[in-house]
């Protein structure tokens, strides 16, 4: 019943803003089991968007994209599912770029330990997965409202952005220098295009974060300068 629903959607999100991610998951998998008089058409989309979520933030992709599949299949314009389904293969590709790796400890003490088993196993097969992310990203971006409240095209441009700094970082690692830097300057337009909104929206943590962005993005350019006066 409806009582029972925003019981374990509360529940979860709690565990989520705790960072408790996989309590989190298996709250909403309960959910899903326990709640079968939730028809599909009373918002069951939002059930299964915020297990993909969860499922995201614990690193288990596969079970992120399942989950979000299933919300839209419901509801194929639900923005946000399309963005988190769109961040879980940028994800599994990012993985794919740090796994077996020695990082310098700046850099490893923010990536977490685990959840490289669920990362792309091959060049060819993050490229695919960063072309099947963008690919839902862009839709999203396509879909979003334009408002400001919340920030979802921005916040879906951002993440777009993210991916395309990766796939041109993925070009340069398969040698294809005109595709990667076709790829840094499309992300460039996107952080450049986000950053004011998100300060009018203030969201201080997005502004960083595209910062940021846009810094490993002028890294890549200037990699790519580099390779090309040689």
């Amino acid at each position: 019943d409806r009582t029972s629903a925003i019981f374990y959607l509360t529940l979860g999100l709690t565990q989520g803003l705790a960072n408790n991610h996989e309590q989190a998951l298996a709250t909403f998998q309960r959910a899903a089991a326990e709640l079968t008089d939730w028809k599909d058409e009373d918002g069951k989309a939002v059930l299964y968007y915020f297990m993909g979520r969860s499922a995201l933030l614990a690193r288990r992709h596969d079970v992120a994209v399942t989950a979000l599949e299933n919300a839209l299949d419901l509801n194929p314009d639900y923005v946000n599912a399309l963005s988190t389904l769109g961040a879980v293969y940028i994800d599994k590709a990012q993985l794919f770029f740090v796994r077996d790796r020695v990082l310098p400890p700046e850099i490893a003490d923010c990536i977490p330990d685990s959840g490289y088993e669920y990362s792309s196993p091959t060049l060819e097969d993050a490229i695919t997965d960063i072309e099947t992310g963008l690919a839902y990203l862009d839709q999203a971006v396509a879909q979003a409202p334009d408002t400001l409240t919340p920030p979802l095209k921005q916040m879906a441009q951002m993440t777009r952005a993210i991916g395309r700094n990766l796939r041109g970082q993925a070009a340069i690692f398969a040698g294809d220098m005109t595709t990667a830097q076709q790829s840094v300057s499309a992300a460039q337009e996107d952080f450049d295009a986000v950053v004011e909104p998100f300060e009018e929206a203030g969201q201080p943590r997005y502004v960083a974060w595209t910062h940021l962005g846009n810094g490993a993005a002028h890294i890549l350019e200037g990699h790519l300068n580099v390779s090309a006066a040689v």
